[in-house]
């Protein structure tokens, strides 16, 4: 799982480049509904997505972070409760 900060929506696939990026380079995408969504970032953890967000909401006033697994967006809910889970298996592997 990955948190994201999505920027904006396209109908069409925007060059790297596009002057709608308003020049920020950690570009990517997902599709949903034949709509490319375009994200910002890419974090393991929520926390540091909000930070990013806050970071470049002077550009995306209304950008906003989503979880991505496999390529595909999931709730936040389910992302927090996949996080927790894979935490508390890590503790019970790794911590002791």
């Amino acid at each position: 799982i990955s948190f994201q900060v999505q920027i904006l929506v396209s109908k069409s696939i925007l060059k790297d480049n596009d002057k709608q990026f308003k020049g920020l380079k950690d570009i990517s995408y997902y599709t949903d509904n034949n709509l490319y969504k375009y994200t910002s970032g890419s974090f393991a953890s929520e926390q540091e997505a909000i930070a990013h967000r806050k970071k470049i909401k002077g550009l995306f006033s209304d950008s906003f972070v989503v979880a991505i697994k496999d390529g595909k967006r999931i709730s936040m809910e389910q992302a927090r409760k996949e996080v927790l889970k894979w935490t508390k298996v890590y503790w019970l592997r790794f911590a002791y």
